[in-house]
């Protein structure tokens, strides 16, 4: 039954056929060994969407062992683990390839995005085309794709050919149903691993984040380190400035050069820490650069102060 079950599912690749060739609608042309392009689409031009390599996923697997004597639905477990994307939203077939069962059976899987071949169908529909059913190529046979998986035969089947086949499939449908609910469960095992996946990705990114923020304040200190010791005159600027400033100021930006140190500062009172800088042996003088505004989340002063270092300081 296995053979002629494969027969039945064999499809040979239309002569000519609608795809896009480097994203521009093109008129496809078969070969023997493969589809080349042959023009660009045209008004009037009428055949099958050739789903290229790129925009459909395509695979020739095996079901093995007791799990083929389920069919297509042992088949569409495998076929929705391997899919990158879920097929409940997307245009895919299952066929069966020819070849004995000893080793298990083989299939044939095509599958794409329903968005991805809308938007080749309105491509090619624009160029004045009409674009027919869309299919594509698995180990060398035209697999058309449907919604549901729900593939096409293109063959004339002798009634006694069909009748055989129906009375070999009616000893499984006991099988065949359990398989469904087994096909089910598998998808939404599939489903809810998916968005497990998302939801380690999202804490993963969260995580390293959360790493980011904490380790600033330690590559700062490093940086700052670093700072000061390739300029040593700079540290001790900056220490002589941070011994001279009162408790309740903060600096907010410094910029240290041999002449003079400048900086934005907060403090309750700007002209008293400038007078307060102008006191310590380490400057000959501070004071204010421009007028002092009152900082909106502090409620400190923020000013400017201009200080120079003291002579051999």
């Amino acid at each position: 039954m296995g053979e002629v079950a494969a027969s039945l599912s064999r499809s040979s690749p239309p002569a000519r056929a609608l795809s896009q060739c480097d994203g521009a609608p093109t008129l496809m042309q078969w070969s023997g060994d493969g589809y080349a392009p042959d023009r660009p689409a045209s008004s009037g031009d009428a055949a099958p969407v050739l789903l290229a390599d790129e925009d459909a996923l395509t695979a020739v697997f095996t079901v093995e062992g007791d799990a083929a004597l389920h069919g297509r639905d042992a088949a569409r477990i495998e076929a929705a683990r391997r899919s990158p994307f879920p097929l409940e939203g997307a245009l895919w077939a299952l066929e069966r390839a020819p070849g004995a069962w000893e080793e298990g059976a083989v299939w044939r899987l095509a599958a794409a995005p329903a968005a991805r071949v809308e938007a080749m169908r309105a491509a090619l529909v624009a160029t004045g085309a009409r674009p027919g059913d869309p299919f594509a190529l698995a180990d060398g046979a035209a697999i058309p794709v449907r919604p549901g998986g729900r593939a096409r035969r293109g063959l004339l089947v002798p009634a006694a050919a069909i009748c055989a086949v129906l009375a070999a499939l009616g000893a499984m449908v006991s099988i065949e149903l359990g398989a469904s609910r087994m096909t089910d469960a598998a998808e939404a095992r599939v489903a809810e691993a998916r968005r497990t996946l998302a939801a380690a990705e999202t804490a993963a990114a969260e995580a390293e984040q959360a790493r980011e923020a904490a380790s600033l304040p330690i590559r700062q200190a490093r940086a700052a380190d670093a700072m000061l010791k390739a300029a040593p005159a700079a540290g001790a600027a900056l220490a002589a400035l941070t011994d001279a400033a009162p408790d309740d100021a903060h600096v907010r930006r410094v910029a240290i050069r041999p002449e003079v140190i400048e900086g934005e500062f907060l403090s309750p009172d700007a002209a008293a820490l400038a007078r307060s800088l102008a006191t310590s042996p380490a400057f000959a003088r501070a004071e204010v650069d421009g007028a002092a505004r009152t900082d909106a989340q502090s409620g400190l002063q923020r000013a400017t102060l201009r200080i120079e270092p003291a002579e051999g300081g």
